[in-house]
């Protein structure tokens, strides 16, 4: 018994963020919203995030997660982490926005995809472009080496004399713990003029404001962070760049069906517990809509312009 829960209590074990994880500043009392834990079973074992709350930065506007697995939890996790289920060849919206910037450049340019996985967006330039890579899982960055990316260790950025034209950093700053850090890195690999694109989750999305710690995107264990407008204007000032543009798109593929579907059902999730009682009463005795007052966590959204891409410049 003794053993069972000395077992459990390690299993439970989350890292608490008290310190915005962007710009540093105490984060602030009051919370935007929390949310219950989560418990996801990745390669045998269970992670689990405990119940956590959404705190907006005061200073940077950052969303940043309370709780989050410890660094060695999260690293045991990427490496199990089954990376073929973002590995289609299919573009998401995302994507094509990022394939539109990469087809502007000359050919012969020198690309950098930090967090690559498997090499699905770069290697389709493989061919036209110096294509490189960075990823930590070990058999995605083989693959990503059949496609003719050549594979960097992340120490190889600080010592290697690199210069690149484009850094891409796709779906990889939500799951960054220390992310300026890591950006700042990446800086001192950019070329004269060269640009920094960052793709990730946006929290200036209205679906999420609502109630972000219950957000789809938060309830994800990986996830600690979400990048809003000021936020990304602080990455900028932090990072001696210049923020160029700011684009709110859909990380889906879903049709105009799936988007009126899910947003209606956000509406009336969302109206029914922001009405009065006399009204929620009313409400549950209509068959069409009784089932609202039986929903009690709030509905998936992916539809939407949940994600959104930055990108940076260097001036010289």
């Amino acid at each position: 018994m003794i053993e069972k829960w000395f077992l459990d209590s390690e299993k439970m074990k989350n890292r608490k963020i008290e310190n915005c994880i962007l710009c540093n500043a105490q984060l602030p009392d009051k919370p935007r919203s929390a949310a219950s834990g989560v418990t996801v079973e990745v390669g045998g074992r269970e992670f689990v995030q405990l119940d956590y709350q959404i705190v907006e930065c005061d200073s940077c506007n950052l969303l940043n997660k309370t709780n989050i697995l410890t660094e060695e939890d999260l690293s045991e996790y990427y490496n199990n982490v089954d990376f073929e289920k973002w590995a289609t060849d299919d573009l998401y919206p995302t994507d094509r926005i990022l394939v539109n910037q990469l087809e502007r450049l000359p050919p012969g340019a020198k690309i950098l995809d930090f967090g690559c996985s498997s090499g699905r967006l770069l290697s389709r330039f493989s061919g036209v472009f110096e294509c490189y890579g960075v990823e930590e899982s070990e058999r995605a960055s083989e693959i990503a080496r059949q496609r003719g990316i050549t594979m960097l260790d992340f120490a190889d950025l600080r010592t290697g004399g690199f210069r690149f034209d484009v850094i891409l950093m796709v779906d990889v700053f939500e799951h960054l713990v220390q992310p300026l850090a890591v950006l700042s890195d990446l800086r001192s690999a950019m070329g004269p003029s060269a640009q920094l694109i960052i793709a990730t989750g946006n929290g200036d999305f209205a679906s999420c404001r609502k109630d972000p710690a219950n957000f789809w995107y938060f309830r994800n264990v990986e996830h600690v962070s979400m990048l809003t407008s000021k936020a990304a204007k602080c990455l900028a000032e932090g990072l001696n760049l210049t923020l160029v543009s700011m684009t709110e798109c859909s990380h889906s593929n879903a049709g105009w069906l799936q988007t009126a579907f899910e947003a209606t059902r956000e509406w009336l999730f969302f109206s029914f517990r922001s009405a009065s009682p006399l009204v929620r009463r009313v409400w549950s005795y209509i068959p069409l809509l009784k089932r609202v007052a039986s929903w009690r966590e709030q509905p998936i959204r992916l539809t939407g312009k949940d994600h959104v891409i930055a990108v940076y410049c260097s001036d010289s």
